[in-house]
């Protein structure tokens, strides 16, 4: 459940925004969650599973858990600075962040490599484990006739073997997806949130300003700020003819998090997981430096690209 920013280089200009919507969506197509192929076998998620959560108690334990380092990080005057001059997503913080995790990332890596069961499946994958007697959560949820140790009646899981057998689409992206969205002016730097086409009235107060709770009196309303007015959903908001323009008129600064290529060729800065959760990322300014020299390509011959707001 997480959004992202994907720039399409297009194969051509488009005639129009409903031509550049065809163009994203047969480039997109391949890459479909919803897309069932052949059944093949793959390495099961909980292969290393034991290691990564001993390696983990002992990180956190030593850095503190993520949560509380996230949270540090955003009250570092240097990082509110920062936000301040280059915004949340600039890659002057994404170094900052990189450079505040590194030893962290260090210490993973190194605890995991040497862990003894980091290639090891997990032997009560796709079984009842004990919790399913014990978790209140889960006890509603036991079918009676179970024992402990049985596999899951629906078949989940590996079993302890480290293989399973799926049809998931293994080039999966996105399963919904939209031009601009949440990046809407990303490419130009125009802000959705300031045009006045984009604002309604605020749905808490209905347009007073005021606290529609009786308990804080006169108090201006928290959702709009006293203003009456909100802004609308992003799916919402009105089309910007600046989401999809020419390679060579996109913002300088401007990184997103993957790009596509005319010839289907997928690259992103990571692997994206859940709540905006990646792995295996990529250096920032190696990642810029990447995506930036596919953008002046594109451009060299003239180009366009849309900015994609992706979810999966």
């Amino acid at each position: 459940m997480s959004h992202y920013c994907v720039c399409v280089l297009l194969p051509r200009r488009p005639e129009s925004r409903e031509d550049a919507e065809a163009m994203v969506g047969a480039l997109m197509a391949p890459f479909d969650e919803s897309i069932s192929v052949e059944p093949y076998e793959r390495p099961c998620r909980c292969i290393g599973r034991k290691a990564t959560i001993a390696v983990s108690e002992k990180v956190d334990a030593a850095f503190g858990d993520m949560r509380s380092v996230r949270a540090k990080f955003w009250e570092r005057p240097d990082v509110k600075e920062a936000e301040r001059l280059h915004g949340f997503d600039s890659d002057e913080l994404a170094a900052t962040w990189a450079a505040t995790i590194a030893p962290r990332k260090a210490m993973e890596a190194e605890l995991f490599a040497a862990h003894p069961e980091r290639m090891s499946p997990d032997p009560m994958c796709g079984k009842y484990g004990e919790a399913w007697w014990t978790d209140p959560g889960l006890i509603s949820h036991r079918p009676a006739h179970v024992k402990l140790g049985d596999p899951y009646t629906d078949g989940g899981g590996c079993q302890g073997t480290g293989v399973v057998t799926t049809t998931y689409n293994p080039r999966s992206q996105w399963d919904w997806w939209t031009i601009g969205g949440r990046w809407t002016g990303a490419l130009t730097k125009y802000d959705p949130e300031q045009d006045p086409r984009n604002r309604e009235t605020c749905r808490s107060c209905g347009g007073s300003g005021k606290s529609p709770s009786a308990l804080r009196g006169s108090s201006p309303c928290a959702q709009c700020k006293g203003t009456g007015t909100d802004v609308k959903w992003p799916t919402e908001w009105v089309d910007h003819e600046g989401d999809v323009i020419e390679c060579s008129k996109v913002d300088r600064d401007f990184v997103p998090f993957a790009y596509l290529l005319p010839n289907g060729e997928w690259h992103e800065r990571a692997e994206m997981g859940w709540f905006g959760m990646t792995s295996n990322d990529k250096r920032p300014d190696l990642w810029a430096e990447e995506w930036r020299a596919a953008r002046d390509a594109h451009a060299a011959s003239g180009g366009w690209v849309a900015a994609v707001d992706g979810h999966v």
